[in-house]
């Protein structure tokens, strides 16, 4: 009777460590966005089979995703341009919507420097998957990310010290 406890004990623990757990941390971005839901228990992987959209009023957004994806992850996904509405936009000419689900990952931005943003986002929140000293891929929680500047000016320069020398 103890050997068939065991048994379907030991088997039960083991058909639940084969299937992969994942459970992500609260992804963390600077400066912090406007708006960011997660799943922790949902794995997007980000690899060349991943397919990422780029809805943005600009046409050379989908090749500046590619080529920066490429760059940044090693791999060149697919990158398709599609369109959408933006009257109803309110995210601001610099805002972004960032959707990663395991069908895809969505870009929408009204400029390229809203696809940008998201871009660093992005970035920010994909986690490495390695065996040893290659990577695998690239995973991220099921998320959706929007943001946009707080203010409109994004610096300023100080001088705290005076332009011209001074005279004695």
């Amino acid at each position: 009777m103890i050997r068939v406890v065991f048994l379907i004990a030991f088997c039960g623990l083991a058909s639940s460590a084969s299937s992969a757990m994942v459970s992500f941390r609260a992804p963390e971005v600077v400066p912090p966005v406007q708006s960011l839901t997660y799943a922790a228990d949902v794995e997007v992987r980000l690899d060349a089979a991943q397919t990422v959209s780029v809805c943005c009023g600009e046409s050379d957004a989908a090749g500046w995703t590619r080529d920066h994806l490429k760059l940044w992850f090693r791999f060149e996904p697919k990158v398709v341009a599609t369109s959408f509405d933006f009257a109803t936009w309110t995210l601001g000419d610099e805002g972004y919507r960032l959707s990663a689900k395991s069908d895809g990952v969505q870009i929408k931005a009204k400029t390229l420097q809203g696809v940008r943003y998201a871009l660093f986002t992005l970035r920010q929140i994909a986690e490495r998957d390695s065996s040893g000293y290659k990577v695998s891929y690239y995973r991220l929680p099921e998320l959706t990310v929007e943001d946009s500047p707080r203010l409109k000016f994004r610096g300023i320069h100080l001088c705290w010290f005076p332009e011209q020398s001074a005279t004695y």
